[in-house]
């Protein structure tokens, strides 16, 4: 059963790793880039379900009934046919891209940035324009590509010959602004990637999938990215969560192929105008796949959850065709059933994290992402050899890919060769210098090399990073407190020797280094008072000071 399948990919880091979804204090530390309505969902899933994954899967699974409901009730408003918009309960309901919306919980913003846009686009039909609004913001909150709903609203409007409302189109003129403005000057406190068009070379060197690549790359890949989208919403098979998508390389018969399939859609574009739904259809396609051009830079080149959408188009398109075809229903049921069929071969892939993982490699070769999460689940597994074997794959596709360093730094760590570790994980410091876990990891390998001074040099580098880090205080102080005892095993030494002249030395520098290990402690346990271990150190060193 897929309500059982266990987290996936984006899931970890989203729900496990950070910090600030644990309790209900942190809604009040949402950043806009964080996608608030899919964080509130998670904090409240957090609290209430804790990391019962099949609570999180129902909710994902209500979500996307309500997206089905909504695309039906759409079609409706749009087409006036009851029986067609019955059948996009099949159409859109089983269509394969929308299966990693369902399985990656994370992705349910996609789900909500849906459900928002259309309420938003049935009470703007209906000239609700308070609840049109209200959702408007609320897709916005959802996922910031919501921002193209009013130019789409007033295509709707333009095409089936509505009243142009221009006081409504100036308030969502000033909202563009607005939100352009306050995502631009304001990048420091809304947590948005702003990308410097001074310093563009930055944004390629962050992107995994535009490595030694520029601009004009992007410019240049559009037909491809334009051409594969169009092929997974129509002719979904094949599909993958991470794809090679060839940026900097020659493909020329793959590139003029793309331009033939952009060339012809915006011909079909121009000749369809008459056909007041295929041309809105159509329309609603190029316009929503604005946002995934790359043309304003995002982070992920391609994939298929972002289609999830754009997808609406196809209904519209199937429209004209049904009607075309005196609307005889026979060949959507036959399409509806080969969605079927592709969706149910498709699930098992996230049945767990090597079904998941295997796949994408087996796709995908290059997967960079792949590799990596392949050989940290089978680090997670014990198999040494085969994890050593993909992580190291993944550093030959991406030799800047940060986490396949820290991995292998935490391979070698395990097996007990820390100067390999130390040579990863100081190249991962290298590729990210404020990368947290690659400070942590080397701050501990240093550590265990008995290099005391570099763990707290990295200790401190990593609290100017991130000051509320109660684990690099606890770290920090447990150094200083190992530098307490290696001094104390000195003077037992000296003692020993009969060398009493640097005795006093010894003796100032323990004290020192107690008194700075239970002030980094102390700490600590301020950002955090329920961190056990830094209790536990605190009466520690306090037993030591006592000379107990």
């Amino acid at each position: 059963m897929t309500i059982n399948y266990p987290f996936q990919f984006d899931d970890y880091p989203t729900i496990f790793e950070d910090p600030n979804v644990d309790n209900l204090n942190d809604l009040l530390r949402i950043r806009l880039s964080e996608r608030p309505i899919r964080k509130i969902s998670i904090i409240f899933d957090r609290v209430i379900f804790g990391d019962n994954v099949v609570y999180y899967r129902i909710e994902n699974i209500l979500l996307y009934f309500l997206t089905i409901i909504l695309t039906s009730l759409f079609t409706l408003k749009i087409t006036k046919d009851k029986a067609f918009a019955l059948m996009t309960i099949f159409l859109f309901g089983l269509h394969p891209t929308h299966m990693e919306n369902i399985l990656i919980i994370t992705h349910r913003k996609e789900l909500f940035l849906y459900i928002f846009s259309i309420l938003a686009f049935l009470f703007h039909a209906d000239k609700k324009k308070i609840l049109s609004l209200l959702f408007f913001f609320l897709a916005l909150l959802s996922k910031e590509v919501a921002i193209i709903l009013p130019l789409l609203f007033y295509l709707y409007d333009r095409i089936f010959q509505r009243e142009i409302n221009k006081k409504l189109y100036c308030i969502y003129g000033g909202i563009f602004v607005a939100g352009i403005l306050t995502v631009t000057l304001f990048s420091k406190f809304t947590g948005f990637y702003i990308p410097s068009p001074f310093n563009i070379e930055e944004y390629f060197k962050i992107n995994r999938m535009l490595r030694g690549s520029n601009y004009l790359d992007i410019v240049k890949i559009q037909p491809i990215l334009f051409a594969k989208y169009l092929k997974n919403l129509f002719l979904p098979f094949n599909l993958n969560v991470d794809y090679y998508i060839p940026v900097n390389e020659r493909v020329g018969l793959l590139w003029i192929t793309g331009f033939l399939v952009l060339a012809g859609y915006f011909v079909f574009l121009y000749f369809s105008r008459r056909n007041k739904i295929l041309f809105f259809g159509l329309l609603f396609f190029a316009i929503s796949y604005l946002p995934l051009s790359n043309f304003v830079p995002v982070l992920n080149l391609f994939a298929d959850r972002y289609l999830f959408f754009p997808s609406f188009a196809l209904i519209l398109i199937f429209y004209s065709l049904y009607e075309l075809l005196k609307k005889n229903s026979i060949l959507f049921y036959a399409i509806s059933f080969i969605f079927l069929i592709i969706s149910l071969s498709y699930m098992p892939v996230f049945k767990s994290e090597i079904s998941l993982w295997s796949y994408v490699v087996s796709k995908n070769p290059k997967s960079v992402v792949g590799q990596n999460n392949l050989g940290l689940y089978y680090l997670k597994a014990g198999d040494i050899k085969s994890a050593e074997e993909h992580l190291i794959k993944a550093i030959e596709n991406d030799s800047l890919y940060v986490n396949a360093y820290i991995n292998l730094g935490t391979l070698y760590a395990q097996r007990r060769d820390f100067h390999n570790s130390l040579k990863y994980l100081e190249r991962a410091k290298d590729v990210e210098p404020d990368n947290v876990k690659a400070l942590y990891n080397l701050g501990l390998t240093y550590m265990h090399l008995g290099m005391s001074g570099k763990a707290q040099e990295i200790m401190r580098e990593i609290i100017r990073i991130s000051p509320e880090s109660s684990l690099a205080y606890n770290n920090l102080g447990a150094s200083c407190f190992e530098q307490g005892m290696m001094n104390e095993n000195a003077i037992k030494f000296l003692y020993g020797g009969m060398c009493y002249a640097l005795v006093p030395f010894f003796i100032e520098n323990t004290f020192e280094n107690y008194l700075t290990a239970k002030e980094y402690f102390e700490k600590g346990l301020y950002i955090d008072p329920s961190y056990m271990k830094l209790k536990q150190n605190v009466e520690r060193i306090n037993q030591k000071l006592r000379g107990e």
